[in-house]
């Protein structure tokens, strides 16, 4: 089923050109991430409304450690699951969308375990509807985990990871448009 992507990279993997090319983008990603992260606005109200229900989703497990990750699992599995089902039907253009979508997430996320100490960011949570005292997942999270003090690098490699695979989504888009495009003038 991930034959699409395998292909890509297995051409980013053979081209020394290509892999300067994905490293020159992964780098000037990585230079412009405030500007990145705030470029996508228009899906973090999608993906906000995704991580609260996975709250509720993988609480019904019963664990209180699940259903705090399950905002974060349930952010990121979402546009997964459906870059795997367009896959699975042969759209890999969609694919390769949802795919981008995925690694857009994790800016969302790195942003939001960096803050795990400082806690400065405004957060939604129920909690906060009904006067209570913020909570914040990721502060919960590492500080059960024993991971606290590693916040920010953590979540600066989690932004990494996700400048990553929006690069290689963008190489996946471009190589399956060429495909799509070269299909279209056969006919």
């Amino acid at each position: 089923m991930l034959t699409p992507w395998k292909d890509v990279w297995k051409r980013v993997g053979a081209s020394v050109p290509a892999k300067g090319v994905f490293l020159a983008l992964f780098m000037a990603g990585l230079f412009a991430l405030p500007a990145l992260e705030r470029f996508f606005w228009f899906l973090d109200g999608a993906n906000l409304m995704i991580h609260e229900g996975g709250h509720s989703f993988f609480g019904i497990v019963g664990s209180h450690f699940l259903m705090v990750l399950g905002g974060t699992l349930a952010q990121l599995l979402a546009p997964l699951g459906f870059a795997l089902a367009f896959l699975s039907r042969g759209q890999a253009l969609y694919a390769d969308g949802a795919l981008f979508w995925f690694g857009q997430n994790f800016l969302g996320v790195g942003t939001y375990m960096s803050d795990a100490r400082a806690q400065k960011l405004d957060l939604f949570s129920p909690t906060t509807l009904v006067g209570g005292k913020d909570s914040h997942d990721w502060t919960y999270l590492l500080k059960t985990t024993g991971l606290l003090r590693f916040d920010e690098p953590l979540g600066t490699l989690t932004k990494a990871a996700g400048v990553a695979v929006m690069v290689f989504a963008l190489f996946c888009l471009a190589q399956h448009g060429r495909e799509k495009l070269a299909g279209i003038g056969k006919k």
